[in-house]
C-alpha cells in the first residue's frame, strides 16, 4: 500500500499553489511518513499557509480554513536528489554532442526552466545540480526560483565541473581552437590552476563543487578511460582544502578504483558513480566518513 497510494506533500502544494498562496489550507490523509522516526503516521494533517507547510498535526485549525481530504493515501516529505543536470538534456537524440558550440547559457537556463517544475512536480523539493554548461545557467536558474519568478526545487549548483584539459567535464571532440576552455570554465591543470578554478566557481554563487577525478563515457578524447585516474593527487587535494576552506562541499565524478581512492584521500565530500568500486575504497570511504552516490537507475538505459 505504501507504494502505490504514497504522494509527496510538495507535488500536492505544487497543483494547489495558486489556492495556497491565496489562503489558508489543510490537506488530509489517512497516514504519512515520519522520516526522522522511520515510522509511519496516522492520521496526517498538514496546515499550509501562503504555500508553505506551517505545522503538522495540530492541535487545532484555524476557522474558515480550505480542507483537502485525501483519505487513503501516504504523505510523504519532499524528496532530494543529490546528482542532477537540470540544464542538460543528454537523453533524447545526439544533440548533446554539439549543444556546446550551438546553444548558448540562456538557453540552457530557458531549458532548465522545464525541467526545474517536472523535477518538483515529481515529488523532489531539493536538488544537488553537478556540473552545467558554460556561463552558470545553474546558478541563475537557482536564483530565479529563489526569487519566486518560477516553481522549482531548493538547487545546490556546481557551476562547471573541474577538469583537466581533455579530461571527462572538458569538452572534446571539436577541431583545435573550438571551446578550448581555462579555469574559470573549469578546466585546470596544476595546482594553481585548481585553485583559481574552484575560487572563480565560488565567486560566482555556487554552492557546492564538482570534480572529475577519472575518465567518464562523455568524453570523446581517444586516450580516454572511463575509469582512469586524472588529476593528480596533489591537485585533488588544492581543490578540496580550497572547496572546504571556502565552505563548499567537493562532490567527485569517479569510475576507477585508483581515482576513487585518489580523491577520498584527498578528502572529498562524495564519490559520484563509484562503478568500480573496491573493497579497498569502502574501507577507505567508511573511515573518512565519504558518501557514495550511485545513480544505480541509469544502468537501465
Amino acid at each position: 500500500m505504501l507504494t502505490k497510494l504514497c504522494i509527496c506533500l510538495s507535488l500536492v502544494i505544487s497543483c494547489l499553489m495558486p489556492m495556497a498562496e491565496a489562503q489558508m489550507l489543510v490537506i488530509k490523509a489517512d497516514r504519512m511518513l515520519d522520516v526522522r522516526s522511520g515510522t509511519i503516521k496516522s492520521p496526517a494533517v498538514v496546515l499550509i499557509n501562503n504555500g508553505k507547510i506551517e505545522e503538522i498535526n495540530p492541535k487545532s485549525l484555524p476557522e474558515d480554513v480550505t480542507i483537502i481530504e485525501l483519505g487513503d493515501h501516504t504523505l510523504l516529505p519532499g524528496l532530494i536528489d543529490m546528482h542532477t543536470h537540470i540544464t542538460g538534456d543528454y537523453f533524447t537524440g545526439d544533440d548533446w554532442t554539439t549543444a556546446a558550440v550551438r546553444q548558448t547559457s540562456a538557453d540552457w537556463a530557458l531549458q532548465g526552466v522545464r525541467f526545474a517544475r517536472e523535477i518538483l512536480e515529481a515529488g523532489f523539493t531539493t536538488v544537488r545540480d553537478l556540473g552545467a554548461q558554460p556561463g552558470f545557467p545553474d546558478v541563475a536558474l537557482m536564483r530565479a526560483i529563489e526569487a519566486g519568478h518560477m516553481p522549482g526545487p531548493d538547487i545546490w549548483p556546481a557551476g562547471h565541473a573541474i577538469s583537466i584539459t581533455g579530461g571527462h567535464c572538458d569538452w572534446t571532440g571539436f577541431a583545435p581552437g573550438v571551446i578550448e576552455l581555462g579555469p574559470k570554465a573549469g578546466i585546470a591543470d596544476g595546482v594553481a590552476e585548481s585553485m583559481k578554478a574552484v575560487r572563480y566557481q565560488a565567486k560566482h554563487g555556487v554552492r557546492v563543487i564538482k570534480v572529475c577525478a577519472t575518465g567518464g563515457v562523455f568524453s570523446f578524447s581517444q586516450n580516454a578511460e572511463v575509469g582512469a585516474q586524472q588529476f593528480s593527487s596533489a591537485e585533488l587535494k588544492a581543490i578540496v582544502n580550497e572547496a572546504h576552506k571556502l565552505g563548499l562541499k567537493v562532490a567527485a565524478h569517479a569510475h576507477g578504483t585508483k581515482g576513487i581512492n585518489a580523491a577520498v584521500r584527498a578528502g572529498v565530500d562524495s564519490i559520484e558513480h563509484g562503478s568500480i568500486l573496491s573493497k579497498e575504497s569502502i574501507v577507505l570511504m567508511k573511515e573518512r566518513g565519504t558518501f557514495l552516490v550511485p545513480q544505480a537507475f541509469l544502468n537501465e538505459f
